[in-house]
């Protein structure tokens, strides 16, 4: 599952990896999993958990490196400081290539924030402080917990803290549908989604103030499957590590589903389109460096050539 995790996430996600992070309250380290997924970029507690424990949009950030004040006790060679209004994230690298290894997040973070701009991720995520749990799908399997807060504050929030009443403000698309658990009785529970960026979250209802669980739809392939599983008006999303079965409660309402399908679809390609686009410009960046390379070497050997050969027409024409 790891495996075929990694080989989804190498098409999609330009940078993922272990950093350390410092905590908000507690000055203390943590060891997190990052992935950027276009502007967003999301921290896991670990790389073998699906859903992450927050989520930081890079849209109007400050990105700098940071200095040796901001990695005192955190064993990190590097680091970068990322700013948001009333809050100051700073991470490390501990590893040997830590400044190689930095240089090419904040190259990739740098140039998504750019694009941000330019497209639809143009927006920041905020909402109010809080902590609490996360809890698991109720049906009997699912996303896990995450107990206590990291972080809450504007432009960052732990999934947790995202509310059904915020989510209806700043969603792309959001409204109930019945979905199937996990457990070993597949039970079916009518349960409230919304859409933001790459994340589809699900609620009791929409007046919860915590999500049941959230799917990184970049990551998964969304499809109709009524004659799957047996309902008119459903679709699947299949993930590296589950798939998800839903289906419009009215039974009837095939646009409602298909538009849902057309929301989903739309976000994962206009996240492979970013990511192509920041492969290509790497691509024009590495060739005019061999380019500017090559020319310097030509520089330098014409040079070389023309100190020698000098004193050959000086002597020619003493």
């Amino acid at each position: 599952t790891h495996a075929r995790r990694d080989a989804t996430m190498s098409s999609v996600f330009e940078r993922s990896g272990f950093l350390v992070k410092k905590g908000r309250k507690v000055k203390s380290w943590r060891r997190r999993w990052f992935r950027l997924i276009g502007p967003f970029l999301f921290y896991y507690k670990n790389d073998r958990v699906s859903s992450p424990l927050g989520v930081l949009s890079l849209s109007k950030a400050e990105i700098v490196w940071a200095g040796p004040e901001d990695l005192v006790g955190s064993q990190a060679k590097e680091g970068i400081v990322v700013i948001v209004p009333k809050r100051r994230f700073v991470f490390g690298d501990q590893s040997p290539d830590a400044r190689e290894n930095l240089e090419k997040w904040m190259e990739a973070m740098i140039f998504y924030q750019e694009e941000a701009e330019r497209t639809l991720f143009d927006f920041s995520i905020s909402g109010g402080e809080s902590g609490g749990t996360a809890e698991g799908e109720g049906e009997g399997g699912g996303e896990g917990s995450s107990k206590g807060s990291e972080d809450g504050v504007s432009g960052v929030q732990r999934m947790q803290n995202f509310s059904a009443s915020m989510l209806k403000v700043c969603a792309s698309k959001c409204g109930y549908l019945v979905k199937m658990g996990d457990g070993v009785i597949k039970t079916w529970n009518r349960r409230w989604f919304a859409l933001l960026g790459p994340i589809l979250f699900y609620f009791k209802d929409e007046f919860s103030s915590k999500p049941k669980g959230v799917i990184n739809v970049a990551d998964g392939e969304a499809s109709r499957s009524d004659m799957k599983i047996g309902h008119p008006c459903a679709m699947s999303i299949v993930m590296p590590n589950r798939t998800y079965h839903m289906y419009d409660p009215d039974f009837k309402n095939d646009k409602n589903i298909e538009s849902w399908l057309a929301h989903v679809s739309k976000i994962r390609t206009d996240i492979l389109q970013l990511s192509r686009r920041v492969l290509s410009a790497s691509e024009v960046k590495s060739s005019a460096e061999s380019s500017s390379l090559k020319q310097d070497s030509e520089t330098v050997s014409g040079e070389r050539s023309g100190e020698s050969s000098a004193p050959v027409l000086s002597e020619e024409y003493s």
